[in-house]
């Protein structure tokens, strides 16, 4: 998994070079040695981000009744 984190000193990752206030994304163990080097600390975002799974079921839909359903009722 991809995490997301912000630089708090100036870092070079992968070649790249990133300011102190600059986000980026690592794979979740490059943001652990990130963080605990205490160059780069989790973005507001990535730490209150879940999944957003839908266990709502879809709305069920009546097909329109036909001129003969209505006039048999």
């Amino acid at each position: 998994m991809m995490a997301k984190v912000e630089a708090i000193l100036n870092v070079t990752h992968d070649k790249q070079r990133y300011a102190a206030g600059d986000t980026f994304e690592v794979t979740d163990v490059q943001a652990e040695a990130l963080i605990a080097s205490g160059a780069a600390k989790k973005t507001a975002q990535a730490a209150t981000a879940e999944p957003k799974v839908k266990d709502e079921k879809p709305a069920e839909t009546k097909a329109p009744e036909t001129k003969k359903a209505a006039q048999s009722k």
